[in-house]
């Protein structure tokens, strides 16, 4: 069984509904997480990319772990997005990682290898990945046609 195939069979799609407020969001729906706090890396190319990473909580809740993405996931934002998450998932304590991606305005092919390498990586660490992606990044998938090898979820 290849590794997107492992991840296909990990992941959620139901294909139905659109953004809805996301768990730690403000009481108005505005989209501002809550109590989490943005997670650079100190790195200047995190400057130039374009791309907003939030990631909470700061210690793992139920296993959970959310990442929201805003922005352009391009090659400028990867190695910030890598160290970010990859920084986070090594305390441990993880099952489920969500990516959200509904604000992600921009995915080229360094932003795809992002996402495949958490398709790879988090199964082999006993971590389920749960995407979320936006319209642009939704259609990338589907113009690839990665998207009948991972399964995608458009509900919380």
């Amino acid at each position: 069984m290849s590794s997107d195939q492992t991840c296909q069979d990990e992941l959620d799609r139901d294909g139905q509904g659109g953004p809805s407020p996301r768990s730690g969001e403000d009481a108005a729906g505005s989209g501002k997480p809550t109590g989490a706090a943005p997670v650079t890396d100190g790195n200047p190319s995190a400057n130039r990319s374009g791309i907003s990473i939030t990631v909470h909580p700061e210690e793992p809740v139920d296993g959970h772990l959310s990442a929201f993405l805003a922005g352009d996931l391009d090659l400028y934002a990867t190695e910030s997005v890598n160290v970010a998450l990859a920084g986070r998932l090594s305390a441990g304590g993880y099952r489920t990682m969500v990516l959200d991606m509904r604000d992600v305005s921009y995915l080229d092919s360094s932003g795809l290898a992002v996402v495949l390498g958490l398709c790879r990586r988090l199964p082999v660490a006993g971590v389920r990945l749960v995407l979320r992606p936006g319209s642009q990044p939704a259609e990338v998938f589907r113009l690839t046609g990665l998207d009948n090898f991972i399964r995608l979820t458009y509900r919380d």
